[in-house]
């Protein structure tokens, strides 16, 4: 249902998001900003606007937008939204959490508290997280909040690996959180 597009080659990424239009209308595309902002290739920001969602960090939304604010990045992918394929933003603001929009709202989930202990691959957590409640069909505030939860837990422990939450660990945090709500 959801295809997870992470490639440094501009070429390929922007074919990879062509594809399933012509071959599996109904297969989503959510790309990672931060391989995009690294490697761009040309007309990058029109290639991406094709694809059903973008995940990524503050300031890569604002390197992508070429705008000096995370409001000026997200009212200019709005207006962009609207005329395009692109249906959900999520992007991570460290300690103050993360947000997530589409074309008419904006919504924010407040960071997990606990000690920070290692970031490595919080990024990656909440990209996947939020790819999952994609292809579950989650409403975008309970996506966000899945894709904020895993990512806060991920950085309990040291590595990208070993401070990944079970379900179990990720859906007791849930209950005690509430869904956000937009702006």
């Amino acid at each position: 249902d959801l295809v997870l597009l992470d490639s440094v080659d501009p070429l390929l990424r922007r074919f990879l998001i062509d594809l399933p239009v012509h071959t599996y209308p109904d297969v989503k595309i959510l790309v990672p900003m931060t391989y995009v902002v690294d490697f761009p290739g040309a007309d990058v920001f029109h290639s991406l606007v094709r694809c059903d969602a973008l995940v990524g960090s503050a300031q890569e939304l604002r390197q992508l937008t070429g705008t000096g604010s995370l409001e000026e990045a997200i009212a200019t992918m709005k207006v962009t939204m609207r005329v395009a394929n692109l249906r959900s933003v999520a992007v991570t603001l460290g300690a103050d959490g993360a947000l997530a929009f589409d074309a008419e709202r904006v919504y924010r989930s407040p960071a997990l508290l606990g000690d920070v202990v290692d970031t490595t691959g919080a990024g990656d957590a909440f990209a996947g997280a939020f790819g999952v409640g994609l292809a579950s069909r989650l409403a975008l505030s309970d996506a966000l909040e899945l894709a904020n939860c895993v990512a806060g837990l991920s950085v309990r422990s040291i590595g990208a690996q070993t401070g990944l939450a079970s379900f179990d660990e990720v859906a007791a945090v849930l209950r005690t959180r509430s869904s956000p709500m937009p702006e």
